[in-house]
């Protein structure tokens, strides 16, 4: 349970980070859709980091857990190219590619967490 801890603090701090980046870097983008992209990604990396680490350990049990959290980023992409797509609030192409960019780097992040023990 603390590795998962501080894996969503590492996370929460790299996403601040990475958010003023973009938001900061990017003129004439909306600083929303960035952010917004960093709250969907915080909470969808937290879900697949867990399905990582209770798999952890079992037989076959990283490929489930990798498996399902490659599914459940994919699902979120996906749902949020659908929303921002029909919705006028944010730029769909800032949004998706901050979605993108987040959850991958997200990803790397995530074996540092793997190896700790609890």
């Amino acid at each position: 349970m603390r590795a998962w801890l501080r894996y969503a603090a590492a996370s929460a701090a790299i996403l601040a980070v990475l958010a003023l980046g973009v938001a900061f870097l990017m003129p004439g983008t909306q600083p929303a859709a960035v952010w917004l992209a960093a709250v969907v990604a915080f909470v969808v990396q937290l879900g697949a980091f867990a399905l990582l680490f209770i798999r952890r350990g079992k037989p076959s049990g990283f490929m489930v857990g990798w498996g399902g959290g490659m599914a459940l980023r994919f699902v979120a992409v996906a749902g949020m190219a659908a929303w921002v797509s029909v919705s006028e609030r944010h730029h769909p192409e800032t949004a998706l590619l901050s979605l993108v960019g987040f959850v991958i780097v997200l990803a790397l992040v995530e074996p540092v967490f793997l190896r700790m023990t609890d």
